[in-house]
């Protein structure tokens, strides 16, 4: 087996078992639980530890038993998922950092570290610990963003997560808080589509006029049958979907959706296209397949700091997105670039405004979560 083939195969194995998330949902409630008892404190301690996998964790063993994971590969996802974690969490104690400090409520007074320890039983504990002092009036928001912001999604091979909070100083005596975050499946999360989510799609993409829209934008010079590069979600049962190139044309025979689609595909042919590979979302490239450029692309996120400071009044977070995007469409048009982008959600929090390099406006849609773009 070659080095290449054996590193992809470990990539696909990554994300096959990558089906669980920490609750993080819950940390309102347990900060909420004591927030009479830490307001008006002077200084208090926040203590978040990720005991890294081992040989012995049941998480991974479970893939050995279930044969998804071979006993030669074993070692390597373990490897992989240790170091995906502390490099995680390191790096987060040192932007968070960074990011507080441009606030003037918290600068200097809201300081992460990360640290390393081990068990008794000499299991591995990576770090991270939250220090709020001099602060006053701290809300639960300013605790659980705080806190929330430092569970990376890189953690969820973590054997578990343990929140320790302390007021005035890390002794045992001053112990508030002592919890553990249930690890959940992934599509406990309403908002993530999944293969059940297959025949919704499948009507919506093939709607006439959706697929109208779909291959304006795949095919942006209508004197040319050349397509953009295209790669799609792939639909999974009890994970988020997987990105792919290639679609499914019979057995073992797969090829490029670029190599199919053609302007002249029909809405039967295209219907079948994604019901029989689960397509979830399209995502258009901003070059063709001769490599042309056809679209630049304006892509920009809120912070997991706003994201989790206005999670219960998500309009505020909306509204900053667009009047970023408002904004860079004034400019661009200082630039002598008419018209509107094609505007699609990215993830949870943020936004790709796309520009039609031929012309001075652009037409698209892609599905993203639960919600499908809309032009500015």
């Amino acid at each position: 087996m070659s080095i290449g083939y054996y590193n992809k195969r470990l990539e696909r194995l990554r994300n096959k078992i990558d089906i669980y998330r920490f609750a993080v949902e819950e940390i309102n409630d347990v900060i909420s639980g004591v927030y009479e008892e830490l307001s008006g404190q002077d200084k208090i301690i926040v203590k978040l530890k990720f005991l890294l996998p081992s040989s012995e964790s049941h998480f991974f063993k479970r893939f050995l038993d279930e044969g998804i994971v071979k006993s030669h590969e074993y070692l390597d996802l373990l490897n992989y998922a240790n170091l995906k974690i502390v490099n995680a969490i390191t790096s987060k104690a040192f932007d968070y950092n960074y990011s507080y400090e441009t606030i003037d409520l918290f600068k200097s007074r809201v300081v992460f570290d990360s640290f390393s320890e081990k068990t008794n039983s000499d299991k591995k504990v990576i770090g991270i610990g939250i220090y709020f002092e001099g602060v006053k009036n701290l809300t639960v928001t300013d605790i659980t963003t705080a806190i929330k912001i430092c569970v990376s999604n890189k953690a969820n091979f973590s054997d578990q997560i343990r929140l320790y909070v302390y007021k005035n100083e890390v002794r045992k005596s001053n112990l508030v808080v002592n919890h553990k975050l249930k690890k959940v499946l992934k599509t406990s999360n309403s908002n993530i589509i999944t293969i059940n989510d297959r025949n919704g799609l499948t009507d919506y993409y093939s709607n006439p006029d959706v697929m109208k829209l779909l291959f304006e934008y795949f095919f942006p010079d209508s004197s040319s049958t050349t397509i953009c590069k295209i790669t799609y979600d792939k639909l999974q049962k009890d994970q988020e979907a997987t990105k792919s190139l290639r679609i499914k044309k019979g057995p073992n025979r797969y090829e490029k959706i670029t190599e199919f689609l053609t302007p002249s595909t029909t809405n039967q042919e295209f219907r079948e296209i994604i019901y029989y590979n689960s397509i979830g979302a399209f995502y258009c490239g901003t070059q063709d397949v001769e490599n042309h450029l056809k679209y630049f692309v304006f892509d920009f996120d809120v912070s997991k700091f706003f994201k989790y400071s206005f999670e219960r009044n998500k309009q505020v977070i909306f509204t900053l997105l667009k009047n970023v995007a408002n904004a860079i469409i004034r400019v661009v048009r200082e630039f002598g670039i008419q018209g509107y982008p094609v505007v699609k959600f990215s993830g949870s929090r943020g936004l790709h405004l796309l520009y039609r390099k031929s012309k001075s406006s652009a037409i698209g849609t892609k599905a993203s979560g639960r919600s499908c773009a809309t032009l500015v």
